[in-house]
């Protein structure tokens, strides 16, 4: 979780799917019992000193071993400090290098608690969830728990409103036009967007509106032609 440890990472292929997950995070105990439960973590501090990286230090590790041979790009890097810029900075990061990274910041956020020794069995369980969420066949059901929001106690307090727009958007076919989500249960339509984009783009933000449009003036023209014969406005 260390700076030895990212050396070990980069050198090193993953061997299973959990494997190629690295939590970066901003508690030194979180990150323990991440690396206890089996998984890959870095623990990022606000300043280096030299044992632990800082969020800019990580960056410039990383963009110093690119193109060098080394197994970056075989990960997944999920940004789950409870520090907003530092997510941020790191999603920027990923995206400019062509990494994959992904947002975390749900996982610990006020879950201090988490960093205690007798809680890593609720952190195994929490990453086996929060992996199952890119890896599950999408056929299956979801992990409800992630859908909620936990006290100190691991007792449900609330709902995560964001992480359930974050999962429809992940897995159910739609799009969105002006103010009106369309669904589609199979997946032609995105075929045919994915080898047509733009036929698909004059369909969804010309024909489609264009059809609305005539729509509604046609039911107009049948409800208002009555009135207007018996009123002998015509």
């Amino acid at each position: 979780m260390n700076k030895k440890f990212l050396k070990h990472y980069m050198e090193t292929n993953p061997e299973g799917t959990a494997q190629t997950y690295i939590f970066l995070v901003d508690n030194q105990d979180i990150a323990l019992n991440i690396v206890i439960s089996g998984y890959q973590a870095i623990c990022l501090v606000q300043e280096d000193d030299g044992y632990y990286f800082s969020a800019d230090s990580f960056i410039e590790e990383m963009r110093s071993i690119q193109f060098t041979g080394s197994c970056q790009s075989a990960y997944h890097y999920v940004a789950a400090c409870t520090v907003k810029w530092m997510n941020d900075k790191l999603q920027t990061f990923f995206k400019d290098a062509g990494l994959d990274g992904k947002a975390g910041w749900q996982l610990f956020k006020e879950k201090e608690y988490l960093g205690k020794l007798d809680n890593q069995k609720e952190v195994e369980k929490l990453l086996e969830q929060y992996i199952l969420r890119f890896e599950r066949d999408p056929r299956e059901e979801p992990e409800l728990s992630r859908f909620h929001l936990f006290d100190a106690k691991g007792n449900v307090k609330g709902v995560r409103d964001m992480e359930m727009v974050d999962y429809l958007v992940e897995n159910v076919q739609f799009f969105v036009v002006g103010i009106t989500p369309y669904y589609y249960e199979h997946r032609k339509a995105e075929r045919f967007v994915f080898h047509h984009p733009y036929i698909a783009f004059v369909m969804m933000f010309i024909g489609i509106p264009l059809f609305t449009l005539m729509a509604v003036a046609a039911s107009t023209t049948v409800l208002i032609l009555p009135i207007a014969w018996i009123l002998g406005w015509l």
